[in-house]
C-alpha cells in the first residue's frame, strides 16, 4: 500500500529533469499561443478572454497531466510573468493566480480520478476552469470597471467554453504525449 502512495505521489509531483525541462518548454509554448490568442480576444472582446482561457485550460492541464507539479505551476508562472512584462494583457496579474492555482487543483482533483475517461476530464476543468475565471472576472472588474453582473456573465461564459473544448483536445493531446514516451 505504501509504495502505491509513493508511486501516486510521484506521478504528480515530479522534479527529474524531464518534467521540469517539459514544463519550461511547455510554458514558453503556451506563452506564444497565449500571445495569439489575447491579440484575437483584444480584438474580439477582451472582457470573455475565449480564446485566450481556452488555450489556458488546454495548456494548464496538459501541463500537469504529463508532467505534474512543479511543471505546471513553472509553466502557468512563465506565461502570467511574461504577459505581464510584455503588456500584451492587461489581465497578465490576474494570471497569476488563475494559472498557478489552476494549476494546483486541476492536479488535485485529477489525481483522484481515473482520468481515462471524457467525463473525468470534463469535470476536473469544469472546477479548474470556476477558479481560473473567478480570477479572470475579478481582474475584468478591476481593470475594465465592468460591473460585477457583466464580469459574472463574462466568467460563465469561459467556464461554459472552455469545459466543452479544452477537455476534447486534452485528453487525445495528453494521451499522445504519455503514448509517444515524452512525459
Amino acid at each position: 500500500m505504501e509504495t502505491e502512495m509513493i508511486g501516486e505521489t510521484e506521478k504528480y509531483w515530479r522534479t527529474d529533469t524531464k518534467a521540469l525541462v517539459g514544463g519550461v518548454f511547455l510554458g514558453i509554448v503556451f506563452t506564444i499561443i497565449c500571445v495569439l490568442a489575447d491579440v484575437i480576444d483584444a480584438v474580439l472582446d477582451p472582457s470573455l478572454a475565449l480564446l485566450g482561457g481556452t488555450v489556458w485550460a488546454i495548456f494548464t492541464a496538459i501541463i500537469v497531466m504529463t508532467y505534474g507539479q512543479p511543471a505546471g505551476i513553472i509553466g502557468g508562472a512563465m506565461q502570467a510573468l511574461i504577459s505581464m512584462a510584455t503588456g500584451m494583457s492587461p489581465l497578465g496579474f490576474f494570471f497569476i493566480f488563475a494559472n498557478c492555482i489552476g494549476s494546483v487543483v486541476y492536479i488535485s482533483i485529477a489525481r483522484n480520478l481515473s482520468m481515462k475517461s471524457l467525463r473525468d476530464y470534463v469535470i476536473v476543468q469544469f472546477i479548474t476552469s470556476l477558479v481560473g475565471f473567478f480570477f479572470v472576472g475579478m481582474g475584468t472588474m478591476i481593470v475594465y470597471s465592468l460591473p460585477f453582473n457583466v464580469a459574472l456573465a463574462c466568467a460563465v461564459i469561459g467556464v461554459v467554453v472552455t469545459t466543452i473544448v479544452a477537455p476534447l483536445i486534452t485528453k487525445n493531446v495528453v494521451t499522445s504525449i504519455k503514448r509517444s514516451g515524452l512525459a
